[in-house]
C-alpha cells in the first residue's frame, strides 16, 4: 500500500490524536492542524494527497476551504486534483444522500470507528496511485537508492563502501534523535544545521530520495516554519525506514567487491 502524506484539520484535540495515531500506525504521514486557517497555510507549503476533515467543520467552512484547495491546486498545476475526506456528523442527516455534496470526495462515519478510517485511507491510496498513472505515465518518483552510482563514487572499493554505510547507520540515529530535540525546543538554527549535515551524508550515499527530504527540512527550518518542519521530520523518518534495508542489502551483496 502507498505511502499517503495526509493533512489532518480538526479541532478535537483527542480525536485529531488518535487519528493521527492510527493513520502512522499504517504508514502513513500525517499533519495534524487545529482549523482551517491553519490548514490553508500548510497548503501553501506543502503538497498533500489528501485532506481529512474532522466532523466540528461547518459546511460553509468547509466549501470555503474547498474552494481554497481548488485555487492552490491549480496554482501549483497539480496533475490530480487533492481529495478530500470528512467526519459527516454536520453534513446532513443520518441517511441522507451525502454523495451528491461537490466538496467531498468520501465520508467517514459520524462516530469515529479506526477500521472505516483505514480502510478508506487504503481505497484513497489504490485510487490516488491509478490516477496518477493515467496523469503522468512518465513520472516516477526519486529513488530511493543508486547503488552503481554509490559504488562508482567510492571506485568500487567494497571496505570503503562498508565504512560509509557503516557510519550512517551509526550516526543519523543520533542526528534524527538531535533534530526531533531541536524541534521540539523551536531550535530553527540547531535543526537546519543538522538537516544540512545529515543532506550531504545522504548524498554521498546517492539516496536520492531522503536526501530531497533533507533538503525540504533544511529549507523548512531556514524559514522557521514550524509545521512544515514537523512534516518534513516525519516525512524523512520514514524514508530513513525506507532507506536502511536497501543499504544493510547493498552492504551485504557481492556485487559491493
Amino acid at each position: 500500500m502507498n505511502t499517503l502524506r495526509l493533512l489532518l484539520v480538526d479541532s478535537d484535540a483527542e480525536q485529531s490524536q488518535r487519528v493521527t495515531s492510527i493513520l502512522n500506525a499504517g504508514s502513513h504521514i500525517v499533519l495534524p492542524t487545529s482549523g482551517l486557517d491553519e490548514a490553508s497555510e500548510a497548503l501553501l507549503s506543502q503538497k498533500f494527497d489528501a485532506v481529512v476533515v474532522g466532523g466540528a467543520v461547518r459546511p460553509d467552512e468547509l466549501s470555503e476551504f474547498k474552494a481554497i484547495l481548488r485555487k492552490i491546486d491549480d496554482a501549483q498545476a497539480a496533475p490530480v486534483r487533492t481529495p478530500v475526506l470528512s467526519f459527516c456528523s454536520q453534513l446532513g442527516p443520518p441517511g441522507s444522500n451525502r454523495s451528491n455534496d461537490a466538496n467531498i470526495d468520501e465520508y467517514l462515519p459520524d462516530h469515529f470507528e479506526a477500521t472505516a478510517l483505514t480502510e478508506a485511507v487504503n481505497r484513497l491510496s489504490l485510487a490516488l496511485a491509478h490516477s496518477h498513472e493515467r496523469a503522468n505515465p512518465a513520472d516516477t518518483e526519486l529513488p530511493v537508492l543508486e547503488p552503481d552510482k554509490f559504488r562508482a563514487q567510492v571506485c568500487h572499493d567494497r571496505e570503503l563502501l562498508v565504512e560509509i554505510i557503516d557510519l550512517f547507520l551509526t550516526e543519523s540515529v543520533d542526528q534524527m534523535t538531535e533534530m526531533g530535540q531541536a524541534l521540539a525546543r523551536a531550535d530553527y538554527d540547531r535543526l537546519y544545521r543538522l538537516a544540512h549535515t545529515i543532506k550531504g551524508s545522504l548524498g554521498s550515499l546517492h539516496a536520492t530520495m531522503a536526501k530531497s527530504r533533507a533538503q525540504d527540512l533544511e529549507t523548512a527550518a531556514k524559514n522557521r516554519e514550524e509545521q512544515v518542519c514537523r512534516f518534513c521530520f516525519a516525512a524523512l523518518e520514514q524514508d530513513l525506514d525506507i532507506l536502511k534495508p536497501r543499504l544493510l542489502s547493498l552492504r551485504e551483496s557481492p556485487d559491493s567487491n
